[in-house]
Formats: C-alpha cells, sequence, structure tokens
C-alpha cells in the first residue's frame, strides 16, 4: 500500500473524530444542560425516585468519562464511541422531557457523523426512526393515558440509535484494523528493504554522534553494531576530509537535501569512498539529526581515476602525453610570469628508430621505448617532468635558474644514450638529438616554446645527430627553408631536375685519369644549382633520398 493511499484512508477515517473533537465543548455543554434538567426533575417530577436517580447517574457517568478521556488524550477508539453513545442518550433524555429537542439533537448528530459515507444511511435511518418514535409517543399518551405504555413506547429511539452506534463502532475497528494491518505489512517490507539493502543508512543526533546505523554498515565497514553506535562521526572520517564534510553537515540541516562523497575507515584499515546523500531529521518542528545514506562508489572512483591517467599519460611508458605535457608548461608560464627563473623544454628524437623497427620488429621497438623512457626519467632532477609526445619522440620539462642551467641538463641526457640498451638480446646503440628552448619574453606559451625546441632538435639532426642543441632566432628561417625544399622534392624528381656532374679521379703517380664519381646536382627552375648539402639532409628525412639515388 503506497504511503498517499494510508495517508488517504487515514485522513477519511479521522474525518469524524476531527469533527468531534471541535465539538466536544458543545457536548459538555449540553451534557450540563442535560444534568441541569433532570437535577430539576429529581426535584419537581413526580416521576419515580428510581427512574431520576438512573437519568442523573447516566448524565454524570458521560461527564466523568469525558473529562477523563480528554484530559488524558485517550485513544479516539474509545473516546468517539463513548460520546455517540452520549449523544444518543441526551437525545433520549431529553426526548422524555420535549420530544423537539430530542429531535434537533438527533439532527445535530446525523449532521456530524453524517459527513462520512458508511455511516450517512444509517444516520438518515436513525433520524427518521427517532421522528416516528416521538410522533408513535405523543399520539399513544394522547389515546391511552397509560404512563407505562409512553414508557416503552419512548425507549423505541434506544433501538435504531443502538443499532447506528453499533454499525458505526464495527465499521470503524474493521478499518482501523484494515488500515493497520496494511501499514503494518507495509512497514515490515520497508524494514525488510532497509536491513537488505546495501545502501548504508546513519542516523546522527545533534552532536554528529550515530545514533543508529541498519545492518549493511558492517557488510560495509565492518564494524559490529556495538562499535558504531554512540561514536562520532569523526572518527570514520579521513582527516583530509573531516573539515569539508563538517561544513557539509552544517550546512544539510538547513536544505532538505545534499549530497557529497568522502572517505570512510574500514575496520581492516582501508579507506573506502562513499557517496552520502543527507536529510534532516525533524522532531517537534525542529531539526534534531541528519539521516545520511552512504553508498560505496570506492570502485567507480578507482575506474574515474584510472581513466582520467589515461587520458593524460602514454599508455605504452606511462608518461604524461602531449596534452599533459602542454597543461604542465603553461603552469610553470604562469608561476614564472613574474618571478626569478625561466621555463626550460627538451625536444628528445631518437636518430634512426625506424631502422629498429624495420629490422627487429615493431614489438622490440615498444621495449626499446619504454626502455628509453626509463632511462630519461632516471636521468631527471627532482621536479622534472619527462613526457612522451608519439612516436621516438620525447620531451622534457624543467624549471631553471637561468638558460644556462637548461644546456647541463642536456649534456646530462645526451651522455645517458651512450650506453647502449639491450632489449630481448639485442644489443642496441641509440642515440638522440635534442633540442632545448627557454622561455624569454617573445616565447610565453607553450606552443612557441615546443615550436622552439622542435626546431632546435631540427638543426641537432642537420649537424650530425647525436648532439643537443639550443634554440636560436635563424633557426626558423633554416628549418622553413628545409621544410620548403623537403616539399619540392617530389615535383623536382618528376620533372626531372636532377643531373650528374661528374668527377674526374686521377692517380697522382702517373696523371693518368683512372675513373670519375658521379655526383648529383639540382638544377632549380628559379634558384639555379642548388648544392647537395642543402637538399640531401630532406631527401634523407623525408624518403626521396631512394628514388633520387636510383
Amino acid at each position: 500500500m503506497g504511503g498517499k493511499s494510508v495517508r488517504a484512508a487515514r485522513s477519511r477515517l479521522r474525518m469524524p473524530v476531527e469533527l468531534l473533537e471541535k465539538t466536544r465543548l458543545l457536548f459538555l455543554a449540553l451534557m450540563l444542560g442535560s444534568g441541569t434538567v433532570l437535577l430539576g426533575q429529581f426535584v419537581i417530577s413526580d416521576r419515580p425516585v428510581v427512574d431520576r436517580i438512573g437519568d442523573a447517574s447516566v448524565v454524570g457517568v458521560l461527564l466523568a468519562v469525558w473529562i477523563w478521556t480528554y484530559r488524558r488524550r485517550a485513544y479516539p477508539r474509545l473516546v468517539d464511541p463513548l460520546v455517540a453513545a452520549g449523544l444518543v442518550l441526551l437525545a433520549v433524555s431529553f426526548g422524555n422531557v420535549e420530544p423537539i429537542l430530542g429531535l434537533f439533537l438527533s439532527i445535530m448528530f446525523r449532521g456530524l457523523y453524517g459527513s462520512t459515507p458508511q455511516v450517512a444511511v444509517t444516520a438518515v435511518f436513525y433520524v427518521a426512526a427517532m421522528l416516528a418514535a416521538y410522533l408513535l409517543g405523543g399520539t399513544t399518551h394522547a389515546l391511552s393515558g397509560h404512563e407505562w405504555l409512553v414508557s416503552f413506547v419512548s425507549l423505541a429511539p434506544v433501538v435504531p440509535a443502538m443499532a447506528m452506534v453499533g454499525r458505526f463502532l464495527k465499521r470503524t475497528i474493521e478499518s482501523e484494523t484494515r488500515l493497520e494491518e496494511q501499514m503494518r505489512r507495509s512497514e515490515d517490507r520497508f524494514r525488510s528493504l532497509v536491513h537488505n539493502s546495501s545502501d548504508v543508512i546513519i542516523i546522527l543526533d545533534a552532536r554528529d554522534r550515530i545514533e543508529y546505523h541498519t545492518p549493511s554498515t558492517e557488510r560495509l565497514l565492518g564494524y559490529a553494531a556495538s562499535e558504531l553506535v554512540g561514536r562520532p562521526l569523526a572518527l570514520l572520517l579521513h582527516p583530509e576530509d573531516r573539515t569539508d564534510v563538517e561544513a557539509f553537515l552544517r550546512s544539510a540541516v538547513s536544505v532538505d537535501a545534499a549530497s557529497m562523497e568522502w572517505r570512510l575507515l574500514h575496520a581492516d584499515g582501508r579507506w573506502l569512498y562513499v557517496e552520502a546523500l543527507s536529510n534532516g531529521l525533524l522532531e517537534a518542528g525542529a531539526h534534531a539529526g541528519l539521516v545520511l545514506t552512504m553508498r560505496n562508489v570506492t570502485e567507480r572512483r578507482a575506474l574515474e581515476t584510472r581513466l582520467t591517467h589515461q587520458a593524460v599519460h602514454d599508455a605504452l611508458t606511462d608518461l604524461p602525453n602531449r596534452v599533459l605535457f602542454n597543461r604542465r608548461i603553461a603552469e610553470l608560464l604562469a608561476r614564472t610570469a613574474d618571478g626569478p627563473g625561466c621555463v626550460g623544454v627538451l625536444f628528445i628524437d631518437l636518430d634512426d628508430f625506424k631502422l629498429v623497427n624495420d629490422t627487429l620488429g615493431h614489438a622490440v621497438g615498444d621495449h626499446l621505448i619504454v626502455a628509453v623512457a626509463a632511462r630519461i626519467s632516471a636521468t631527471l632532477r627532482a621536479g622534472d617532468l619527462a613526457a612522451r609526445l608519439g612516436g621516438d619522440e620525447f620531451a622534457v620539462l624543467a624549471m631553471l635558474r637561468s638558460s644556462a642551467e637548461s644546456e647541463l641538463l642536456a649534456a646530462r641526457l645526451t651522455a645517458a644514450f651512450e650506453a647502449p640498451f639491450d632489449i630481448a638480446g639485442n644489443v642496441l646503440a641509440v642515440r638522440a638529438s635534442i633540442g632545448v628552448a627557454t622561455s624569454g619574453p617573445d616565447d610565453d606559451s607553450p606552443d612557441a616554446i615546443m615550436r622552439n625546441a622542435d626546431m632546435a632538435m631540427y638543426s641537432a639532426k642537420g649537424h650530425g645527430k647525436a648532439r643537443f642543441e639550443c634554440y636560436e632566432a635563424d633557426m626558423g628561417r633554416t628549418v622553413r627553408r628545409r621544410a620548403r625544399i623537403g616539399g619540392e622534392l617530389a615535383a623536382a624528381l618528376e620533372h626531372e631536375q636532377f643531373v650528374l656532374h661528374y668527377q674526374p679521379i686521377v692517380a697522382l703517380g702517373t696523371g693518368e685519369t683512372v675513373g670519375a664519381e658521379a655526383l648529383v646536382r639540382w638544377q632549380h627552375p628559379t634558384r639555379g644549382l642548388v648544392p647537395p648539402m642543402e637538399f640531401i639532409p630532406a631527401a634523407e628525412e623525408n624518403g626521396s633520398i631512394v628514388p633520387l639515388g636510383r
């Protein structure tokens, strides 16, 4: 049975009770008036003393019961039938004295109890029966003159009145019993759900001590019930979370619901992440504590942390990737914007790494990349950051006191590659070209510093590899020229712009020409004859050296 239907049923059932509660003072006044009338009858009436004492006793008992139940706030199931019976007897009592007054009370009684469908028909029947009884009594008295017959007929209203009261009581009790049984079953189901729920429900008192918790607390945290009740919640909180949780609990008192994640201490010493939802616990119109519903989210937090880590770290080496590396550059640049020192970036590219993949396979290449990452990390200082940007490209971020300090770091890294790598039984002599760039007034963005370090690395490769070079302003022009030449090589091969120059080989002893060396030259349509030192490195980098040699 839903909570809304239970409240609706209880509201319908309590309607007569509420009406009666509002008219208790009126009933008291009527009882006092009835007592006064009966007292006058007792003094001046010629009715038998036994009848008068009986009438007075009825009113006195009803008045005493009403006062007792009203002062003790007795259960309505006891009060309301007594009030109903009192109304009936009052109507009969007044009816013996004055039928019209009895009829008025009957109509009032019908108005009170007829407001609910379950007794409306009975109440109408009662009013009609009372009216018929009084008419019958008056007619009998007028025709016969026998008082015993009048007294007998005056009892006729009691029969329908008692029938109505009985039916009302039966239906009220049955409805109340059904409602209580439905509520008991609902409460049993709710208790079963709460006790067997995987979520933890904890009730805190006004001083944030644990007043109650569900059995699932033991399953979640490993504590027995006696170990937690009466203890402050703060004893279970992670020290780093206590201040925030205490502020959350204080603010949660003034809102309907709030949620937060924090860490709780397990009985075995582990820290568990829980998601807590708070609701105020109302008592006497004021917040007396909080109800906390908590769910274990440790695995979810671990998954979120793992996914976040994977998003900004290289899957093969677990080093930061380009996204995180650029973010760290921006943070260091902001830190050094108005202070001493500068930011240094070292761009590292392995020399001839493609040859390893082509000859030994990509599995060996991957193992080499992991070994290189470990060697770079071991060479750095505390606070320096290494990252893998992709392929065989690495980078190092360092906080420097001066630009000269970056050269010392680059020299250490270059020396670290002098020792060969042992990869799956293969001894590999792998070197690296390193480009160094530092922040300055014109290079105050991550992209600018990375671009400068990249150009310095290409300059190191162009000057023989296995070395480092620091960025200089004219490197940009050199790199751009080399990039332009590399782009034009394909068109030069297609249009056969390369020519051969033969240089004779002469025997010094005889002066005889014994052979000739064939030298390739690029007959550029606009720049004229381009020397090989300008286009050969570019041809080697973009792979066009093979068709050029052919």
